[in-house]
């Protein structure tokens, strides 16, 4: 995005800038600080992969109950069955 600066100066402050680490963008330090360690692009890619993902895992907690998400994979195919 920069090219092959150092940091980034805006007004007289040098700002070192991420890289991250899908892609090789660089994006800012404050996001790297929170913990992420990817750009936000990429961060958007990941977050609605899983969205989808755990679109598919939801199932009946009883009989005739409503909709609920099911964090582990075996229970979805046991869930709401009588036994």
């Amino acid at each position: 995005m920069f090219g092959n600066l150092d940091g980034l100066c805006i007004d007289n402050k040098k700002y070192i800038m991420a890289e991250c680490t899908n892609c090789g963008e660089e994006f800012s330090d404050k996001r790297k600080d929170l913990g992420y360690d990817i750009c936000l692009s990429c961060g958007d890619n990941v977050a609605h992969e899983q969205a989808v993902e755990k679109s598919k895992r939801v199932g009946p907690l009883f009989n005739k109950g409503g909709l609920q998400y099911i964090s582990d994979e075996e229970d979805l195919t046991s869930i709401g069955k009588k036994v």
